[in-house]
C-alpha cells in the first residue's frame, strides 16, 4: 500500500511537470527500471541531500517523489533530510502516506521545528537542514529542486576530482543545488542568518567556499533545473 502511494505520487508528478514544462528530462522510466531491479550502489562517501520547507506542499508533492524515485539506488550512501519549518498546510500528514517506503529504508529522514519559526527565514531554514545532517558531503536542495537519475553520483564524481563547491545550475531560472563538504559548512558557519530572509543565499555560501579554496569550484549546467 505504501509503495502504490509513492508510485502513484510519482506519475503524477510526472504528468503534471510534463504538461507544464515539456523540456525537462525526468528520467522516470530509467528510474523505475532500477527501482524493479532493487538496484543499490555502494560508495566509500557519503552525501546528504538538505531540504528545509514552510507550508509549500504545493511544490515538494512533484519534487520529492520523484527524487526519491533517484535517489533510491543510492540508499545506501545518499540520505534525504527533509525538515519542515512549523508546516501547518498538512506537509506532514502526505509524507508520511506516501513517502513511508523512503522512510521506511532510511533514505528519507524527517524533522519538524519547535514552532518557533512564525516567518520564513531562508539561511536559517537552509543551517537547519544541513545541521542534522551528518553525511560527508551536503547538497541544499530548495522543496522545488528536482535532482535527475544520476545526481549523487555526479555529485560524488566533481568531488573526486578534487573540486570543493559544486552548483547544479539552469542557467536561465534557478541557482540552487550547492554540494560542498560538511567540515567547510561548520567552519563557514553555514550560510548568512544575518543576511535577508530571501536572496543571494547560496551565491553568498559558494563565493564563501571558493574563496576558501582559491576558486576550486565549478558551476554545472543541466537541464533538470527543478523549477517545474
Amino acid at each position: 500500500h505504501w509503495e502504490k502511494n509513492l508510485l502513484n505520487e510519482v506519475w503524477s508528478a510526472h504528468n503534471l511537470c510534463q504538461k507544464e514544462y515539456p523540456l525537462l528530462e525526468l528520467d522516470v522510466q530509467p528510474g523505475l527500471h532500477k527501482l524493479a531491479l532493487n538496484e543499490t550502489t555502494h560508495e566509500q562517501r557519503s552525501v546528504g541531500l538538505c531540504i528545509a520547507t514552510k507550508h509549500r506542499l504545493w511544490q515538494l508533492r512533484v519534487a520529492l517523489p520523484l527524487n526519491i524515485l533517484h535517489a533510491w539506488p543510492h540508499r545506501s550512501w545518499v540520505k534525504m533530510h527533509l525538515v519542515l519549518c512549523d508546516c501547518t498546510d498538512g506537509t506532514h500528514d502526505w509524507v508520511m502516506k506516501h513517502c513511508r517506503p523512503a522512510i521506511e529504508v532510511g533514505l528519507l529522514r524527517v524533522y519538524h521545528t519547535d514552532g518557533e519559526m512564525r516567518f520564513w527565514h531562508t539561511s536559517i531554514a537552509k543551517n537547519t537542514s544541513h545541521l542534522v545532517s551528518t553525511e560527508e558531503i551536503l547538497v541544499n536542495l530548495d522543496g522545488d529542486n528536482l535532482i535527475g537519475k544520476d545526481f549523487p553520483k555526479n555529485v560524488l564524481k566533481f568531488f573526486e576530482e578534487g573540486y570543493k563547491v559544486v552548483q547544479f545550475e539552469d542557467k536561465e531560472r534557478t541557482a540552487e543545488r550547492l554540494a560542498y563538504l560538511r567540515t567547510d559548512f561548520i567552519e563557514l558557519g553555514g550560510y548568512d542568518e544575518d543576511a535577508y530572509p530571501m536572496g543571494g543565499r547560496d551565491t553568498d555560501m559558494r563565493a564563501r567556499v571558493r574563496l576558501k579554496y582559491k576558486e576550486q569550484g565549478v558551476r554545472v549546467w543541466d537541464r533538470v533545473s527543478g523549477l517545474y
